[in-house]
């Protein structure tokens, strides 16, 4: 387990992710490799973002916090052929995932980054479908779907690639109902 100040940056180099160059792909890591492989693509100066949420745990009479990456087994890279070959020879790797709707990811993973940024608790969560309202989340300029949970709010964002979902606790007057897109 690692000390709060020794973990991977969220992103490399510091930067926004919509200002990264390249194609966007998506490493399905081994089993608890997913910081290793961030510091390695740091040393390796390849853009990634490693979304991570802070847990903390209470044992006896000590807190312990730690990072822990909110989509478990994932990290998204941005790059060529050389830079996604680099990260295959790691052998942290289990699979590769090529992203065919490039816009898309961004917008989810610049959803995300926004909430992670504004410092909003974010925890992966299950997917609830369609039977959400249709919302726009005002402090983080991102739309999603509203859900309430034990008299919380939440924000569900998706990885669409993926099927991944997260929900992020936000105020509810911070919220704003959006009308559908039915294109």
């Amino acid at each position: 387990m690692l000390a709060l100040n020794e973990n991977p940056p969220l992103t490399w180099p510091d930067k926004r992710i919509r200002d990264f160059n390249g194609k966007w792909y998506v490493a399905h890591c081994k089993s608890r490799n997913e910081k290793i492989l961030a510091w390695h693509m740091t040393h390796k100066n390849i853009n990634y973002f490693l979304p991570m949420r802070l847990n903390v745990r209470k044992h006896k009479n000590k807190t312990f916090r730690t990072l822990l990456p909110v989509f478990t087994g994932y990290i998204f890279f941005c790059g060529g052929e050389q830079q996604r070959l680099e990260i295959l020879r790691t052998n942290r790797v289990a699979n590769m995932i090529e992203v065919q709707n490039q816009e898309q990811l961004i917008d989810e993973l610049e959803a995300i980054e926004n909430a992670l940024t504004a410092s909003f608790a974010i925890q992966s969560c299950q997917h609830f479908g369609n039977d959400c309202s249709n919302i726009v989340a005002e402090p983080l300029d991102t739309k999603g779907q509203i859900v309430h949970i034990n008299g919380k709010t939440y924000i569900v964002l998706t990885i669409s690639s993926l099927g991944l979902t997260v929900n992020i606790e936000i105020p509810f007057e911070m919220l704003r109902r959006i009308k559908p897109n039915y294109a």
